[in-house]
């Protein structure tokens, strides 16, 4: 059996139907007499073999078939028409739907005042903020620009673009330190609860004015989630190791050992290699580029942002 394609203009047809559920309205949407759409229809479920409405007297209702063609369609039909639009020179124009994914330490302290500067400028985008500790399989899921801490990343195939570096520091309440003593080096902290992102360890380095100092230790608490460890810190539970952004956003921790850092963690934007960017993922990197968490425009767009 010979295998069927569908023609764009007989799948454009099947969504703009399927979402406005009617012949008439999608007919006016799409600028084409009713009966030229309707022969579209039969066409693609002739050649599918199977039935993708059902039609009653004032409406169309998708089959069980149908709901699972749409699934796989719609999603196929916006890019291609995106890709029309960038081939057409509306490149500079974000539109559509804007899949990003971010840390919870970032997506609760850099990025709102980013999304909702960019979403103010750009009305025709619609932007969905997925707040993952865990990296994404941008491409198998669906997202379009993961912000992403690490040391360093390995070739995934995806492209990656390096944006700032975050420093990782020791933060505790100051009544913790009343209570406990405030460390004045790193080998005092043997006696301290430590609180880590991440598994246990029983030794840490940290950069200091004076090169690199090695500390036994015990983890005594640790944890993937920053905002665990943050509150552990702001409840005197023990000193934690945080993001510098993370910390610095609540005026209720103090730093411990101002002079000495772990190693900085670099902050990328990666999103999946394509031969033509969308407008929406690469005029929204540029931007998020440009205003890196430490830079002057960042600290300028907030002060506008909360006025």
């Amino acid at each position: 059996m010979q295998q069927f394609t569908p023609q764009i203009e007989e799948l454009e047809a099947f969504v703009r139907v399927a979402e406005l559920g009617s012949l008439t309205a999608a007919a006016k949407r799409l600028r084409v007499p009713k009966s030229t759409l309707s022969r579209r229809l039969s066409r693609l479920e002739e050649g599918l073999g199977t039935q993708l409405l059902t039609r009653t007297t004032r409406k169309l209702h998708l089959t069980e078939v149908g709901t699972a063609y749409l699934e796989q369609v719609a999603p196929a039909l916006a890019r291609i028409d995106e890709a029309s639009r960038e081939a057409q020179g509306d490149r500079d124009i974000p539109r559509g739907h804007l899949r990003i994914t971010a840390p919870v330490d970032l997506a609760t302290t850099w990025l709102p005042p980013l999304v909702a500067v960019f979403r103010a400028r750009h009305p025709a985008l619609r932007i969905e903020v997925l707040v993952e500790a865990r990296f994404m399989d941008l491409v198998g899921e669906g997202v379009d620009l993961a912000v992403r801490p690490a040391f360093e990343l390995a070739d995934s195939g995806l492209v990656a673009r390096r944006i700032s570096s975050t420093e990782l520091a020791l933060w505790a309440s100051p009544r913790y330190l009343r209570r406990h003593g405030t460390p004045r080096a790193p080998s005092d902290l043997t006696d301290h609860v430590l609180a880590v992102l991440g598994r246990p360890i029983a030794r840490l380095t940290l950069s200091g004015p004076d090169g690199a100092h090695t500390a036994d230790v015990q983890t005594s608490i640790a944890s993937n989630d920053p905002i665990f460890l943050r509150e552990l810190a702001l409840k005197d539970g023990g000193i934690a190791i945080l993001p510098g952004l993370f910390a610095r956003a609540d005026r209720g921790l103090a730093r411990v050992l101002p002079g000495y850092c772990l190693r900085p963690v670099g902050l990328y934007l990666v999103h999946p290699a394509a031969r033509v960017v969308p407008a929406k993922v690469r005029v929204f990197r540029d931007f998020l580029a440009k205003h890196a968490p430490d830079s002057a425009a960042y600290r300028a767009l907030l002060r506008r942002w909360m006025r």
